[in-house]
């Protein structure tokens, strides 16, 4: 039925994104109108159920009419299951609005049609299932199940809707479901539950409130820098809470090696600057990973950068840079593996530009050699921004349980390539 389109009421003011009413009335200029909007009739009056973006698109173009759907009768409750059926036929919902729709399907449906009994109930079927809400949206019960169940755990997390992907949100939801239980069963492994030798693309501030405390014995990672050419590998406010979760995550007598420039440097690490009370003495400002617990090493170490210089930024009369800084802290009071203290000085050549998995890409050797000095086969390794995921690289071929991280989802995937992972 074609309706006048000023014959439509609408409740309330429309926000919509004006890139996507003009995809709908490109789509309308080549199709025609494939869907109609859905309107309820009261009275003579016909209300807008359905449809807002394509009565805008259909204003855009001049049109006067649209095809509807018309309704007459309905309860408040028919006219929502309208709207979720039509949000669900959305292909480009993000996952967690979609595992949210879903949950109010489900309790909308037992709430018209009541739950099923907690145990028993006899032979005949009372009440509204799981398997019913996946008949209805013609979907497996396991699918369905999950994405309840998904649904639930943003609601006591919010911030799971922050991991872009869906299957990596239900992985930590899973490890918390198993910590939980483990703890129970009193009978945790090693890492607490915690299943080693997986890869996640998420924020890592998100993904580590799933980890058990005090699980893994080393870090080495490469955060964004305060300053960097790059954007996308620049400090922002994601950053710092990272760390905060890593301290949680971290055994006592742990290690934390991170690879930073000169201002992150200051920024991790503290520094000292005058006194403005006495001018002849200095005083400490602490670090940021001073005020989260770590213990920072007075003295930087250096990866010499052999076989690079670089002049990005160099003016004139500057040096090349061919060198970074690690800096080195610690929770607890661990000790290096060697008898005798070791250089601050680390040689190794950088990866050549050719071979880079990622702009910031660390050479494994590296890596070995600091994983060599600071723990033992077994011992648990994680980096929680992983990019090259040169980290758990190198602590599997050292026999050593891993964990990586990145919220770069071109990033995970080829880290997943490199350690023959299947993503997930």
């Amino acid at each position: 039925m074609r309706l006048p389109i000023t014959d439509i009421t609408r409740k309330q003011p429309e926000i919509l994104d004006d890139a996507e009413i003009q995809s709908i009335a490109q789509s309308f200029n080549d199709q025609g109108q494939l869907h109609p909007v859905a309107v309820h009739r009261v009275n003579g009056q016909y209300a807008l159920i359905t449809g807002r973006k394509r009565l805008r698109a259909a204003l855009l173009l001049g049109w006067t009419e649209v095809e509807c759907l018309v309704y007459e009768g309905l309860t408040d409750d028919e006219q929502e299951e309208i709207v979720l059926h039509e949000n669900l036929k959305r292909f480009d919902l993000p996952w967690f609005e979609s595992v949210q729709l879903t949950e109010r399907m489900h309790l909308l449906q037992q709430k018209l049609h009541g739950k099923p009994p907690e145990q028993g109930g006899g032979r005949v079927k009372t009440g509204w299932s799981v398997k019913d809400t996946a008949a209805l949206l013609q979907q497996a019960v396991g699918k369905t199940s999950q994405d309840l169940q998904l649904a639930r755990a943003v609601k006591q997390d919010p911030s799971l809707s922050k991991v872009k992907d869906k299957r990596t949100a239900l992985r930590l939801v899973n490890i918390t479901v198993k910590r939980m239980d483990d703890e129970e069963l009193a009978g945790a492994s090693d890492f607490n539950g915690l299943k080693m030798n997986q890869l996640f693309c998420a924020d890592s501030a998100v993904a580590l409130k799933h980890f058990p405390n005090e699980t893994f014995h080393v870090c080495i990672t490469d955060p964004p820098w305060l300053r960097f050419f790059d954007d996308s590998l620049r400090l922002d406010e994601r950053t710092l809470p990272v760390f905060r979760e890593l301290y949680r995550v971290m055994r006592y007598d742990s290690f934390l090696y991170m690879f930073a420039g000169m201002d992150d440097y200051h920024y991790y690490a503290g520094r000292t600057e005058p006194d403005p009370d006495h001018p002849s003495e200095v005083r400490k400002v602490s670090g940021e990973l001073e005020k989260i617990g770590f213990r920072v090493a007075k003295t930087p170490l250096f990866w010499r950068k052999l076989k690079s210089l670089s002049r990005r930024g160099v003016t004139a009369w500057e040096h090349g840079r061919d060198f970074e800084f690690i800096l080195l802290a610690v929770k607890g009071n661990p000790v290096l593996k060697g008898s005798v203290q070791d250089t601050s000085f680390f040689d190794f050549d950088a990866v050549p530009p050719v071979k880079l998995i990622h702009p910031n890409e660390k050479p494994i050797a590296l890596v070995k050699k600091l994983l060599e000095e600071c723990s033992f086969e077994g011992n648990a390794i994680i980096d929680p921004f992983a990019g090259s995921f040169v980290v758990p690289n190198a602590a599997k071929e050292m026999k050593r349980p891993f964990i990586g991280i990145d919220r770069d989802q071109d990033s995970y995937s080829k880290g997943c390539k490199r350690l023959g992972i299947r993503e997930e």
